[in-house]
C-alpha cells in the first residue's frame, strides 16, 4: 500500500522517484512512501501536491494511506540537512483510501481529493488545539 505523507510545519518532504522500477515494486507486497508536495515548505503551509504518487496508485490499482506529520519542520528546516536538536513530532494516520473509491478518478482529481482530506485533518487539529488552549 503506498503511503502518502504531508509533512506539516516546515517539515521534511523526501520524494521517491516515480517510474517503472517503483511501479514494478508496488505490485509486490511492499510499502512506498511519497511526500506529494515534492519539497519542504518554508512557511509550514501545505503546498500543491504533485500527481506522481496518485498516477502510480491508479496504475498499480493499490489503496492509499494518508499520513500527516506535524512538527518535523523545526527538526529539519528547508535550508539544511542537519537535524536541529530534539523536537516533538506528531504522526497522524488518517483513514485509508481503498482503490475502489478512486478507481474512476483521474490522477488530478485524486491528487486534489487526497490534498483536501489532509487539509481537513490539519484544520480539525488546529480547531482542537484552539479549543484545548481556551479550556
Amino acid at each position: 500500500m503506498p503511503l502518502l505523507a504531508h509533512a506539516n510545519d516546515r517539515a521534511l518532504n523526501l520524494g521517491v522517484a516515480f517510474g517503472g522500477a517503483v511501479a514494478e515494486r508496488v505490485v509486490e507486497p511492499s510499502r512506498v512512501v511519497f511526500f506529494p508536495e515534492g519539497t519542504r515548505s518554508i512557511s509550514g503551509r501545505m503546498r500543491a501536491f504533485k500527481p506522481g504518487a496518485f498516477e502510480l496508485a491508479l496504475r498499480c490499482k493499490v489503496p492509499l494511506q494518508p499520513i500527516l506529520l506535524e512538527g518535523s519542520g523545526d527538526a529539519l528546516p528547508k535550508r539544511g540537512f542537519v537535524l536541529q536538536g530534539r523536537h516533538e513530532i506528531e504522526v497522524h494516520v488518517l483513514d485509508p483510501i481503498p482503490f475502489e473509491s478512486f478507481a474512476d478518478c483521474s490522477a488530478d482529481e485524486l491528487t486534489e481529493r487526497v490534498r483536501d482530506r489532509i487539509a481537513s485533518a490539519i484544520e480539525e487539529r488546529a480547531k482542537t488545539r484552539a479549543e484545548l488552549s481556551r479550556a
